[in-house]
């Protein structure tokens, strides 16, 4: 007979109790004020857009090519992205060197010209920079924060000290014909619709922005001119890797933000390194995975991540592009060490703990204080096994599972698509 213990609680909280989900959700009043200072963003840029001349020259903004044709008006339009668009932002728990990150896109519908056997944006990609630094200085003089122009592909605003936040503004270029045509089209589909027509005047709307070919996105970069880059790749691949899971993967995501925020002040250990190893696991698990399990599937994630990091780790959305092409031996070897210990943590939570303050101590241990000390989240029950113990952990979770699960038989447990507390 051995313990069963539960600690789903303590990661997700409960209706009336805060577990470690809700301790790492950044303060409303923080997103609210990275929201305001984001609009404030996009407002100047807007108004920089109507009136250009007051910030850049001709022969700055234009390519060369296009230069003698009549300069045309142009309006941008915006999209969130990154973890306020996935739903994965977690509050840092050490401010500083840790911020909060916000990205925004700015979308500019530009006129395309032929060069060299391709279309290039009539826009100088230097020349964009230039218009939108010198439109965001007056606000950040205004409002006490920096611009940052360190960084290659985006235009970063440090705000306040106190708030230990960025945005990071990425500056795109779309054909202004095909922009327009898809826009007119929404507009028509959706006549009587306000929020529609009000939409598709200030921000990029859901239908055109999916409708835009992908090979007609450009980034601007500061030393590569423009690049392809489609943004909504990432985007669409965590969407559908929620509906294949459910909430499940975002939440297991966060937590393991959460624990490399905890184990570093800064880490090349991105983001999507670990949304892309929390995929490949949930994706070999299939519909094993339990909507109301987050301990269970916590610990098989992390058992599975250090394996994960020992091998080249290819990106989910740009074939032949990997995640860790930077990362040097010493970095790996740290990643993978204190991924066994997380396994180790979450393992002995759940397998070796006698008490409910043994399993807090052992997550606590490897995710930090923010872990919950109320040992009224976890669940100690006796459990009597229906065949011989060969290992504790229940079968679906045994580290064999990734490769034997071709020889499952039995029915398991659909994936519940509740949502979580906070993003429903």
């Amino acid at each position: 007979m051995a313990n069963g213990i539960n600690a789903h609680r303590v990661l997700k909280g409960t209706a009336s109790k805060n577990g470690f989900l809700d301790r790492i959700d950044a303060p409303e009043s923080v997103e609210d004020g990275l929201r305001a200072a984001r609009d404030r963003i996009r407002s100047a840029l807007r108004d920089a857009a109507r009136s250009w001349q007051q910030f850049v020259k001709r022969e700055e903004l234009l390519e060369k090519a296009v230069a003698g044709g009549v300069m045309p008006s142009f309006s941008p339009k915006f999209r969130m992205q990154g973890s306020f668009a996935y739903r994965t932002l977690n509050d840092p728990p050490q401010k500083p060197p840790q911020q909060l990150d916000l990205d925004d896109g700015m979308f500019l519908p530009v006129s395309f010209f032929q060069a060299n056997g391709g279309l290039h944006p009539a826009i100088a990609s230097r020349g964009l920079f230039l218009l939108v630094e010198r439109a965001l200085q007056p606000l950040c003089d205004d409002q006490g924060w920096e611009l940052d122009r360190s960084k290659p592909s985006c235009v970063r605003v440090k705000l306040a000290l106190r708030t230990h936040a960025h945005i990071d503004i990425a500056l795109y270029s779309i054909p202004d014909e095909q922009f327009v045509q898809l826009s007119e089209s929404v507009l028509a589909k959706h006549a009587q619709d306000e929020r529609i027509r009000l939409s598709g005047m200030l921000d990029l709307d859901e239908e055109v922005y999916r409708a835009i070919a992908s090979e007609q996105i450009l980034l601007a970069h500061r030393e590569e001119n423009w690049k392809p880059s489609d943004p909504r790749k990432l985007e669409v691949w965590f969407e559908s890797a929620i509906k294949r899971h459910g909430y499940v993967a975002r939440r297991v995501s966060r937590y393991l933000k959460a624990w490399r925020d905890f184990q570093w002040p800064s880490c090349g250990l991105s983001s999507i390194t670990l949304m892309s190893c929390v995929v490949a696991t949930l994706d070999a698990l299939g519909k094993s995975v339990q909507d109301e399990r987050d301990d269970l599937t916590l610990e098989v994630v992390a058992r599975e991540l250090s394996n994960q990091l020992r091998r080249p780790i290819e990106n989910p959305v740009v074939k032949g592009q990997y995640l860790d092409d930077t990362w040097t031996d010493e970095m790996r070897r740290d990643f993978c060490s204190r991924a066994s210990l997380l396994a180790s943590a979450c393992s002995s939570a759940l397998r070796a703990s006698r008490t409910a303050e043994d399993v807090l101590a052992a997550y606590r241990s490897v995710l930090g204080p923010r872990v919950p000390a109320d040992t009224a989240l976890v669940s100690i029950e006796e459990e009597v096994p229906t065949r011989t113990e060969i290992s504790s952990a229940p079968a679906v979770l045994t580290s064999g599972l990734l490769r034997e699960r071709g020889q499952e038989t039995t029915t398991r447990q659909p994936v519940q698509k509740a949502g979580d507390r906070r993003y429903a």
